[in-house]
C-alpha cells in the first residue's frame, strides 16, 4: 500500500493513500475506510498532559462501567516524554481498545487517540504505530538542552 505525506500545520507524517485527513488549527484526525480514526491535537507546553488521560479514561469508564488500563512511559529524547494508556472495554460484548497517549516536549503538549473493536485492532494497529513512528522521527532528532539537530535547522 502507498503512503502520502502529510505536513501541514506543524504536523508531518505519512499515512495510507486510502485514509482521510481532516486538518484543524490544533491537530489533525486520519479516518480508516472503516471509519477509524487517528487524532493529534496540540496544546500549549504548561498543559497538564496527564489529565486529558484522566479524562479519557474517565470517561470510557462512566460509559463502559468495567475498564482495564496499562500504563507505559517512553523517553523518545531527553525532555520529550510519550506517555500510553491502552484501555481495554467491552462495548455491547465486543471487545474494544483505546489508545490514548501524550507526548510532552519543552515547548507543546501532543495528545494522541485511537478506538477500535479488537477484531480490527490486528489489522489497524501496525497502521497507526507506522504514523505516530513517522511523526515520532523529527521528535527522536529533537535535543533539549540543544534545540533542533542540525538536520531540522536546514
Amino acid at each position: 500500500m502507498a503512503n502520502k505525506l502529510y505536513d501541514k500545520n506543524g504536523f508531518k507524517f505519512e499515512y495510507p493513500d486510502d485514509w482521510t485527513i481532516e486538518s484543524y488549527d490544533d491537530g489533525v484526525s486520519v479516518t480508516s475506510p472503516t471509519e477509524i480514526t487517528w487524532t493529534i491535537r496540540r496544546f500549549p507546553a504548561h498543559t497538564d498532559g496527564q489529565e486529558f488521560l484522566e479524562e479519557v479514561a474517565e470517561a470510557l469508564r462512566e460509559e463502559y462501567k468495567s475498564i482495564d488500563i496499562e500504563k507505559t512511559q517512553e523517553e523518545i529524547n531527553p525532555g520529550v516524554i510519550l506517555d500510553t494508556w491502552e484501555i481495554d472495554f467491552y462495548c455491547l460484548d465486543i471487545p474494544c481498545v483505546a489508545r490514548a497517549q501524550t507526548l510532552k516536549t519543552p515547548f507543546a503538549i501532543y495528545f494522541l487517540y485511537s478506538q477500535t473493536d479488537s477484531d480490527e485492532l490486528d489489522d489497524v494497529a501496525p497502521i497507526i504505530d507506522d504514523m505516530l513512528d513517522s511523526w515520532l522521527e523529527p521528535f527522536r532528532q529533537f535535543d533539549a538542552n540543544a534545540g533542533l539537530t542540525e538536520n531540522e535547522e536546514e
